[in-house]
């Protein structure tokens, strides 16, 4: 079974909801907890159906 998709995480979370969203969706954590660039932002959905606007 495919698993739905969470493409980023952009903030912390806490350790246990971190770890199920890893889990259950495989999403990307910003463990850094520092706020992204449009550029990073847009890397980390690479290869995803997530969409990322570019101005």
């Amino acid at each position: 079974m495919v698993k739905p998709s969470v493409s980023t995480v952009t903030r912390r979370w806490p350790a246990a909801v971190e770890a199920q969203l890893a889990e259950s969706y495989g999403a990307v954590l910003n463990t850094s907890d520092k706020p992204l660039s449009p550029t990073a932002n847009c890397a980390t959905r690479s290869g995803t159906m997530t969409p990322c606007c570019r101005r």
